[in-house]
Order: C-alpha cells, then sequence, then structure tokens
C-alpha cells in the first residue's frame, strides 16, 4: 500500500480530513484557546489593584512613618484609620477572583500570590484587633516581608 501524497488528495478529502481534524481536536484546541485567553485576562485584572496595594503599603511605611529615624526591625508602622481602609478592602482579590477563577490562573503548587493572601489576611486581622482611638501598628519587619511577598506574587502573574 502506498502512501498518501496530499498533492494527490482530492478538494472533497482534503475537506473529509478536515472535518474528521476539527471533530476529534477542534474543542481541544478552543478549550485551550479561549483558557489562555481567561488567564491573561485574569491576571491584568489582578495586577492592576495588586500594583496599587504594593504603592499604597510602601507609602504608608515611608511616608506616613517618616518620625522616628530607628531603623529598627522592631518599629511600629502606624496604621491610621485611614491608611488602614485603604490597605484592607483587597480581600474581595482572593475569595472573588483568584479561587473561582483557580483552572485557569494556573498556579504552581508553592503559589507565591497564595502565600501572599494567606499572609496579607493575618497582617489585616493583627492590625485590626490592635486599633485603638483610630490607629494601629504593624512592626517594620511584618510590613517590609508583607511587601516582598507582594512582589513576589506579583511577579509571578505577570
Amino acid at each position: 500500500m502506498s502512501i498518501l501524497k496530499w498533492e494527490a488528495l482530492r478538494p472533497q478529502e482534503l475537506l473529509i480530513i478536515a472535518a474528521i481534524l476539527v471533530a476529534l481536536f477542534g474543542e481541544r484546541i478552543w478549550k485551550r484557546i479561549d483558557k489562555e485567553n481567561k488567564k491573561k485576562k485574569i491576571k491584568k485584572i489582578l495586577l492592576i489593584p495588586l500594583e496599587r496595594l504594593q504603592h499604597d503599603i510602601i507609602r504608608i511605611r515611608d511616608e506616613r512613618n517618616q518620625t522616628g529615624s530607628n531603623s529598627s526591625v522592631d518599629r511600629q508602622i502606624i496604621f491610621n484609620q485611614t491608611s488602614f481602609d485603604e490597605i484592607k478592602n483587597h480581600s474581595y482579590l482572593f475569595t472573588d477572583i483568584i479561587i473561582p477563577y483557580i483552572d485557569y490562573l494556573d498556579l504552581p503548587k508553592e503559589s507565591k500570590t497564595i502565600d501572599f493572601f494567606t499572609h496579607y489576611n493575618k497582617n489585616i486581622a493583627t492590625l485590626k484587633s490592635r486599633i485603638e482611638n483610630g490607629e494601629g501598628y504593624l512592626t517594620l519587619g511584618t510590613v517590609n516581608n508583607l511587601l516582598e511577598r507582594l512582589a513576589l506574587s506579583i511577579q509571578e502573574l505577570n
């Protein structure tokens, strides 16, 4: 039996072969393309608020805490009610975007993004428990650690 030559195939035979290939692999290819497009959109949706959160935390750490030039890791970073409100409302990213669309994100087993949100939620709970008279604090070491984890999360999503 001789090997079929593509040039020798009639147009009807080529259409039949194409239809068979589409029937066999078309849905898989479409799902893969759709998943990649959704993955890009979801990551883009996540990156914008994460970068804003990073900017806000850095601003609170550096600009609003100028007093006390002690560079000790134990130095307290003060969060007043406004600065607390600026950073506390990012939990929705985890509950409303990451968890429901986890299959699309294809995050690694040791995801930096999941690690960041785990520590973020702990730090927000700690800060909330420390708020008295409209102010609370986290240590400089805790804030820097959170910023490092956030930077790794942003890098993972890029």
